[in-house]
């Protein structure tokens, strides 16, 4: 089994409002992977590829950046 060149770990994310949304989501992709993410409308891909490129923060959780 290859090392993760990318894991996020019980990322959690609320909204102003105080809604809960991805209550500790995880990801992780090892080197040669092709990895999607599908889910329906609103499920917070978006949310979380903006955690990971540091345009948002999460409540909590922990994140290993792209390890090329």
């Amino acid at each position: 089994m290859s090392q993760p060149i990318l894991e996020m770990m019980k990322i959690i994310i609320t909204y102003p409002n105080g809604v809960i949304s991805n209550n500790k989501a995880n990801l992780c992709v090892n080197r040669g992977e092709i990895d999607s993410i599908v889910k329906e409308n609103g499920a917070v891909k978006t949310t979380l590829m903006k955690i990971l490129f540091g345009l948002e923060t999460a409540v909590s959780g922990e994140k290993t950046g792209l390890q090329l």
